[in-house]
């Protein structure tokens, strides 16, 4: 349903802003173009999840820490 890049700011809440472009980028990557992602809701989701990972950390997170200690639900991405 989201398939442009642009998209992604869907995900955000009114008032909310990327923290960095390094942030913007890890949601694209993992929300856009996903048949899980079926509302706005649910890419508010994937995106708040996002919005938690540190600044100096999300350039190195992987899919396994968002999940386990960010509480990414995977199910968004399959």
């Amino acid at each position: 349903m989201y398939g442009l890049p642009d998209m992604i700011d869907m995900g955000l809440l009114e008032g909310q802003t990327w923290p960095t472009d390094e942030h913007r980028q890890v949601a694209q990557n993992l929300l856009i173009g996903r048949p899980g992602i079926n509302n706005r809701d649910q890419l508010i989701e994937g995106v708040s999840v996002i919005l938690k990972v540190p600044e100096d950390k999300i350039t190195v997170v992987t899919l396994e820490e968002l999940v386990e200690i960010y509480g990414f639900n995977v199910n968004l991405i399959s």
